[in-house]
C-alpha cells in the first residue's frame, strides 16, 4: 500500500493513497479529524488521528478500547462490502426520488411566496418532506439506519511494530451535528420526536453490547445530508462492568450521580444526556449551562435547582461523604414544574423528560423502555430496533504495560479488512 505525507494544522500526517482531499474538521484532546474522499469507494469519509495513542498505559488501554468497540459496532447484519454495494445500487434510485422532492419542495416555497398557502401548512409540508426522505432510505435497505458510527478502516504507515507510533481509523462523515442544528432552526414537536426516537434506537443498540457511551453531547450527534442520525466518538465510551471515574461527559450533560461521585454508575448516565439533549431540542437553550471550570459544585447546584433536593432513599445511596455533606447544607428545594421549565411544550414529551432526568439512576428509564414511549409512538417499531451481539470486554481487567497493549491494537490493525467497493456493472 503506497502512502503520501501531507502536513494539516502543523501535524504531519502520512495516508494511503485511497484518501484524498484531506480537510480539518476539528481538533480534541484524543485526536484531530480530517474529511477526505476515499477514492476506492467513492465515499466522503472522516479520519481520524489519534494524539499520542501510546504515551502511556493508560493512552493505549484507551487506543485499544475504542478500536474494538468501533469495530464491534459495525452492524453484524451487513458487512461493510455488502453495505457500499447496496449504496452503489440504489444510489441512482435515490438521486432521482430526492430530485422529485426538491422540485416539490421548491413549488412550496413559491406557493408560500404567493400566499396561496399559509405558513402552517408550509411547515407540514417541509416536515412531509423531511420524514419522507429519512423514511425512503430506510425501506430501501433498514440496515444502512444503524445509528451508530462503525469502523471503515484503521491504518498505519509502520511497517512493523518497532515503528508503530501512529495510528488512524476511518468512519462514516456526517455533515453536521444536533448542535449546528439547535443553533440555526427551530425545530418542531415533530423533528423532535424523530431525532430523539433515532437516538434512543443507536443507544439500545449500544447498551445491548454491554457499553456506556459516557460523552453524549448534540456535538457527538452526527446528521447527514441523507438526513440520517449517527451516534459519534467512543473515546470515553466504557463497558458496563468497568471501575469507573466521575470525571467523563461534558459537564453540561453529565448525569448527578458523577457528580457525585458514585464509582458504579450505570448505562442510564447516558438517559441523563438524552434528556438533557431532548431539552435543548425543544427550546433551543442548553439546560444546565454551568460556567465553572474547575468544580462541578455549580453544574449540581443547576441541576437541584430545578429538579429539587434528593430524596432521603436517594440520599442512602450516594457514597461520598462529602457529596452528602454539601447537600445537606444546601436549603431544601422543591421539584419545578416541568409544564412550567419548558412551556408549550407536548405534555407527553414532559412526561419523557420527566422519567428521563430523573436524579436516582436506579428509577431512570432505559434507552428500551424510553423507544416504547407514548411520546415516540408514531415512529416505534420494536422489529427495527436491533440489540448488539455480546461485547467482548474481558481485556479490561488486564493490567499491561505500554508495549503490551501496542502489540494488541498492532494486532487489531494487521488483522482488519478495509471495505472495498465493488466495480459498477
Amino acid at each position: 500500500m503506497k502512502y503520501y505525507k501531507i502536513e494539516i494544522n502543523k501535524t504531519e500526517w502520512e495516508v494511503p493513497d485511497r484518501y484524498q482531499m484531506l480537510t480539518p474538521v476539528g481538533l480534541g484532546a484524543y485526536g484531530q479529524v480530517c474529511s477526505a474522499v476515499d477514492n476506492q469507494t467513492g465515499l466522503k469519509v472522516a479520519i481520524k488521528k489519534l494524539a499520542r495513542p501510546f504515551q502511556s498505559a493508560v493512552h493505549a488501554k484507551r487506543t485499544y478500547r475504542e478500536l474494538r468497540m468501533l469495530k464491534h459496532m459495525n452492524h453484524e447484519n451487513i458487512s461493510q462490502f455488502m453495505l457500499h454495494y447496496l449504496c452503489s445500487r440504489i444510489h441512482l434510485t435515490y438521486k432521482f426520488i430526492m430530485g422529485k422532492v426538491e422540485v416539490f419542495e421548491s413549488a412550496v416555497h413559491k406557493s408560500y411566496k404567493s400566499g396561496v398557502i399559509c405558513k402552517e401548512k408550509k411547515k407540514d409540508f417541509e416536515f412531509a418532506c423531511f420524514i419522507f426522505k429519512n423514511s425512503f432510505l430506510s425501506a430501501l435497505s433498514p440496515e444502512l439506519c444503524v445509528l451508530v458510527i462503525g469502523l471503515l478502516d484503521v491504518f498505519t504507515p509502520a511497517n512493523s511494530i518497532n515503528n508503530f507510533n501512529q495510528l488512524y481509523m476511518v468512519t462514516h462523515l456526517m455533515g453536521a451535528d444536533l448542535n449546528n442544528i439547535i443553533r440555526t432552526q427551530k425545530l418542531s414537536d415533530d423533528h423532535v420526536q424523530f431525532l430523539v426516537y433515532q437516538i434512543l434506537r443507536g443507544l439500545k443498540y449500544i447498551h445491548s453490547a454491554g457499553i456506556i457511551h459516557r460523552d453524549l453531547k448534540p456535538s457527538n450527534i452526527g446528521v447527514n445530508e441523507d438526513c440520517e442520525l449517527k451516534i459519534l466518538d467512543f473515546g470515553l465510551a466504557r463497558p458496563t462492568e468497568s471501575e469507573m471515574t466521575g470525571y467523563v461527559a461534558t459537564r453540561w450533560y453529565r448525569a448527578p450521580e458523577i457528580m457525585l461521585n458514585w464509582m458504579h454508575y450505570n448505562q442510564t448516565v447516558d438517559i441523563w444526556s438524552v434528556g438533557c439533549i431532548m431539552a435543548e431540542l425543544l427550546t433551543g437553550r442548553t439546560l444546565f449551562p454551568g460556567t465553572d471550570h474547575t468544580k462541578d459544585i455549580q453544574q449540581l447546584n443547576l441541576i437541584l435547582e430545578i429538579l429539587g433536593t434528593p430524596s432521603n432513599e436517594l440520599m442512602q445511596k450516594i457514597s461520598s461523604e462529602s457529596a452528602k455533606k454539601y447537600i445537606q447544607s444546601l436549603p431544601v428545594m422543591p421539584k419545578k414544574d416541568f409544564a412550567e421549565v419548558f412551556k408549550g411544550a407536548n405534555p407527553l414529551a414532559i412526561k419523557l423528560l420527566e422519567e428521563m432526568l430523573e436524579l436516582d439512576a436506579d428509577k431512570r428509564m432505559t434507552a428500551e423502555k424510553a423507544l416504547a414511549h407514548s411520546y415516540l409512538a408514531q415512529y416505534a417499531d420494536p422489529t427495527d430496533e436491533p440489540n448488539s451481539p455480546p461485547y467482548d470486554q474481558s481485556f479490561e481487567d488486564m493490567e499491561l504495560n505500554v508495549e503490551k497493549w501496542k502489540e494488541l491494537v498492532w494486532e487489531e490493525v494487521v488483522s482488519y479488512v478495509p471495505s472495498t467497493q465493488p466495480e459498477s456493472t
